[in-house]
């Protein structure tokens, strides 16, 4: 019995073009497709890499020949950058994040990399994190999430901004950030989170912190908004100050003639009272 032949198996034939007919010719659009699914592929090779590839030496050079030609051919495409949209940003300025990207409207966009222009991003004062993002075909999409301003520390002359974390941010705007409590002591940045964390605990009186001084670097002298000045312990600094602010209420301790309240022992208070005002003599103002 003769065998069957794959094609008489499968039932499948296959028809020969006539000898002299031409190949019908792909359309534009079908050829433009192609060049743009070749350069994805060869995209996704080209940025994952792989070890072996860029740790030899021929393999490196012909690497970089084929990343150069993917490039151009994905710029005549229109893979190049023409929008860079911006979220989150309220102090950064303008200007520093388009020199933190380091990017440029016509660049190509795949030579664009958000990883190393993200971690510039942060490097910036003001960015707490960013998300840096390539839409394809021509947009840059960058996310900030910025700090927030705590106090401001005055340091060797100068004052800068502090968030909540103790990250010095960069110099404050005097005018701007009156309104912060100032924080005044070499290392007073690294130990202001302890600080701000037991204080915020009682708002209302955290609200009246004007001053504060990081002591011989141990603990925290604070001077409030009617020039009271606070001696907080080294340690259990969120109990003092409770009960600082259940005094006050029950008390009204804060609005009588008090010039110093040291809560550095734990079973006390100690307070160091306002002097009276001198007395005025009437006749004494007229003798000479």
């Amino acid at each position: 019995m003769r065998r069957l032949n794959s094609r008489a198996r499968t039932g499948v034939s296959r028809r020969r073009r006539p000898r002299g007919a031409r190949r019908p010719r792909r359309s534009a659009a079908g050829r433009r497709l192609r060049l743009v699914l070749m350069a994805v592929l060869a995209f996704g090779l080209f940025a994952g890499g792989s070890y072996w590839l860029w740790h030899s030496g021929r393999a490196v050079r012909f690497a970089e020949t084929v990343g150069s030609t993917i490039v151009g051919a994905t710029a005549e495409l229109g893979f190049t950058v023409q929008k860079v949209y911006c979220e989150g940003r309220r102090e950064t300025s303008r200007d520093d994040v388009l020199a933190a990207l380091r990017v440029e409207r016509g660049q190509p966009i795949i030579e664009f990399d958000p990883k190393t222009a993200r971690e510039r991003l942060e490097s910036l004062g003001w960015v707490y994190s960013a998300t840096v993002q390539r839409h394809l075909p021509d947009t840059v999409h960058v996310t900030i999430v910025e700090r927030r301003a705590m106090a401001r520390w005055q340091n060797k002359g100068a004052t800068y901004l502090v968030d909540r974390e103790g990250v010095v941010i960069g110099p404050a705007d005097s005018k701007r950030y009156a309104e912060l409590p100032l924080i005044v002591g070499e290392g007073a940045p690294q130990a202001a989170p302890t600080l701000f964390d037991a204080t915020a605990a009682e708002p209302e009186l955290f609200q009246r912190i004007e001053a504060g001084v990081w002591v011989s670097g141990r603990r925290w002298n604070l001077y409030l908004d009617n020039d009271v000045e606070i001696f907080l312990p080294e340690e259990g600094i969120e109990q003092a100050w409770s009960r600082l602010a259940e005094l006050d209420r029950r008390h009204g301790l804060l609005g009588k003639a008090v010039s110093a309240i040291d809560l550095r022992l734990e079973d006390r208070l100690v307070l160091r009272l306002t002097p009276p005002p001198p007395d005025t003599d009437d006749e004494a103002g007229r003798r000479i």
